[in-house]
């Protein structure tokens, strides 16, 4: 709970430079090391360790094995959280970005001025865990089906931000906090490029 509060909180600021780092951080260990094995020195070292190595690569499911994941725990769904100043979205795709689910303040019975408050974010956010819920994607019996890694991905500035944050870590995200494993941020952070249109001036 609190390494998932100090990674909401630590999301970088308009002014800062966001970088998404490579999902694939366990495989991308494993073949390190294997690469260290194979290396000169180390099968001059050890005799019969290339005849090893050949083996376990053409052993189909062999790298499951040998880390003890299974290849469903390894897979990552992403829940994009895309706010701004007039509405908020929220969707959520398999590892392969296909839609599961996907809502708007808009969905729940907002129209127009509504949409963009707070607690029509925070209403649309648990709305959206308790459609998660009712399908069974978080306890089904089906192993293929059943989510058990989640990367929150936010996107804008807008109001509904804050709310997502709050609703996870309240009530209404105690069956989804937990499958959180990263947050990250993908809003889009002009630098050169043509000059910007002029800011709109009300009053």
């Amino acid at each position: 709970m609190k390494n998932l509060f100090s990674a909401l909180c630590g999301l970088p600021t308009r002014s800062s430079q966001c970088l998404r780092q490579s999902h694939q951080v366990v495989p991308s260990l494993i073949a390190q090391q294997t690469r260290l094995l194979s290396s000169s020195s180390t099968v001059a070292a050890m005799p019969g360790l290339t005849e090893l190595i050949t083996k376990s690569r053409s052993m189909p499911g062999s790298m499951e094995r040998m880390t003890g994941i299974a290849a469903s725990s390894q897979r990552l769904y992403h829940l994009h959280v895309y706010t701004h100043k007039h509405n908020t979205h929220i969707t959520l795709t398999r590892p392969n970005s296909t839609v599961m689910l996907s809502l708007s303040c808009g969905n729940i019975g907002l129209r127009k001025a509504q949409r963009k408050t707070y607690d029509a974010a925070h209403q649309l956010t648990a709305h959206f865990f308790s459609m998660m819920r009712e399908k069974e994607w978080l306890d089904s019996p089906d192993e293929e089906k059943r989510i058990r890694k989640i990367e929150v991905v936010f996107k804008g500035y807008g109001v509904g931000r804050e709310a997502f944050t709050k609703a996870l870590l309240g009530t209404e995200g105690k069956n989804i906090r937990p499958l959180v494993s990263k947050v990250s941020d993908s809003t889009k952070i002009k630098f050169g490029g043509p000059r910007s249109r002029a800011t709109r001036r009300l009053g």
